[in-house]
C-alpha cells in the first residue's frame, strides 16, 4: 500500500454510540450553505500527503502506514484509519465515519407532497404541499403545545439551523400564545388580518437577531405569525419563519390550509 493511495473519499455514514449522525452532519452542512460532500472528504494528494476537509475546514498531515491502517498526528493525538478496498473507516473521538470514493448521492431527496393532515388539540390541519421542496416533522414538545413543522428543505437530513419554516401549534387558550411569546419579542407589530381557512387570523410580524453565530450565515430570521380563535376559544397559531409569505410557493400552502373538527 505504501506510497500508493490516491484519489478523493467522500462521507457516507457516521454512526456514535450505535446512533446515526448523518442527520447532524446534513445538518451542519446545510447551515453552512455546503453538501455533505463538501463538508467531509478525504484525499491523498500523493507521496504520504493527507488532506481532510473536516466540517468545512482542509487540513493537510503526513501519514504513516501500518499494514491496511494509515497513521496519522492529529492535534497531538493518533488517528487511525482503516484501508479496505475503495472505503476509509476512521474513527474520530467515538464517531465512527465510513467514507467511500464515490460521493453520497443526494439527488434523490423529493420530500413529502400532495395532502398533509395532522391533528392539534382535537383541530385538523390539512393543507397540500408542492411536488417537491419540502417535508415535515409532527409532534416535537415545543412548550409543551402540539406542533407540525413544514420545512422548506427536501429531507429532515437537510434540515439545518433556524432552516426557513412552517409552524403550526395548538393550545386550548389561544391567550397563551401571548404568555409564551411576549418575553424576549418586544418588536413585534401588528400587521393586516389574514382569512386563512376560513378563520380570520390576526397577524403579526417580528425579528429574531442571531449575532454572530458559528456555522451560521444569516444573523437575522424575519418571522410572520398568525392567530386564530375558534369559537372555544381554543387558537392555533402559525408562524412562518425566513419566509416571504407573498412568494407564490410559500402563498398556495397558505392558501390550501383548511380546518376541520373544531
Amino acid at each position: 500500500m505504501a506510497g500508493t493511495l490516491s484519489g478523493k473519499y467522500y462521507l457516507n455514514s457516521a454512526e456514535a454510540d450505535g446512533q446515526d449522525m448523518m442527520g447532524m452532519m446534513e445538518m451542519m452542512a446545510t447551515t453552512m450553505g455546503k453538501s455533505i460532500n463538501e463538508l467531509m472528504s478525504i484525499e491523498f494528494p500523493g507521496g504520504n500527503k493527507i488532506k481532510m476537509i473536516l466540517n468545512g475546514e482542509e487540513m493537510e498531515f503526513e501519514y504513516a502506514e501500518d499494514g491496511n491502517t494509515v497513521k496519522i498526528d492529529f492535534g497531538g493525538e493518533e488517528m487511525e484509519i482503516i484501508v479496505e478496498d475503495n472505503t476509509l473507516n476512521v474513527n474520530m473521538n467515538g464517531t465512527v465515519m465510513v467514507f467511500k470514493d464515490t460521493p453520497l448521492a443526494e439527488d434523490d431527496l423529493e420530500g413529502e407532497s400532495g395532502t398533509i393532515t395532522h391533528s392539534l388539540e382535537g383541530i385538523t390541519v390539512t393543507l397540500e404541499l408542492p411536488e417537491k421542496g419540502w417535508c415535515t416533522e409532527r409532534d416535537i414538545a415545543v412548550w409543551a403545545m402540539p406542533t407540525l413543522y413544514l420545512y422548506n428543505v427536501p429531507s429532515l437530513r437537510k434540515k439545518g439551523f433556524y432552516t426557513s419554516s412552517i409552524e403550526f401549534m395548538a393550545n386550548e387558550n389561544a391567550a397563551n400564545f401571548d404568555l409564551v411569546f411576549d418575553e424576549g419579542f418586544k418588536t413585534r407589530t401588528e400587521i393586516g388580518n389574514r382569512n386563512i381557512g376560513g378563520i380570520d387570523m390576526t397577524g403579526r410580524r417580528w425579528t429574531t437577531d442571531l449575532g454572530e453565530i458559528e456555522f451560521i450565515s444569516k444573523n437575522k430570521i424575519e418571522h410572520t405569525e398568525y392567530i386564530g380563535v375558534f369559537g372555544d376559544n381554543k387558537g392555533i397559531h402559525i408562524l412562518i419563519s425566513d419566509l416571504d409569505i407573498e412568494n407564490d410557493e410559500v402563498k398556495a400552502i397558505i392558501d390550501s390550509i383548511t380546518f376541520g373538527g373544531y
